[in-house]
């Protein structure tokens, strides 16, 4: 019996398989959206001129900040999990 290697493409992969599919492909594109906010925003915070731009856009960069750790955070917790239920079935 030859077992296969796991390495970390197949496991972001596997994320897009299964009951969650629809529901990782939407974080995907969410995580994508906020990505390009907060360059967006990044943007923004270094063009302003004034002290509340400067605060308008330091709040839009750490929350969207949060928004691409969360969205992480998630496809690690479904990569784990999908190696998790890979190992109790062997």
């Amino acid at each position: 019996m030859t077992q296969k290697k796991e390495t970390m493409m197949t496991m972001v992969c596997d994320v897009f398989t299964g009951p969650l599919k629809g529901w990782s492909i939407y974080a995907l594109v969410f995580g994508l959206a906020v990505t390009g906010f907060f360059f967006y925003a990044l943007v923004q915070f270094l063009a302003a001129e004034t002290v509340v731009q400067h605060l308008h856009w330091e709040v839009a960069l750490i929350l969207s900040g949060f928004g691409i750790v969360l969205m992480k955070i998630w496809f690690w917790l479904l990569m784990m999990r999908n190696s998790i239920v890979r190992a109790l079935e062997k």
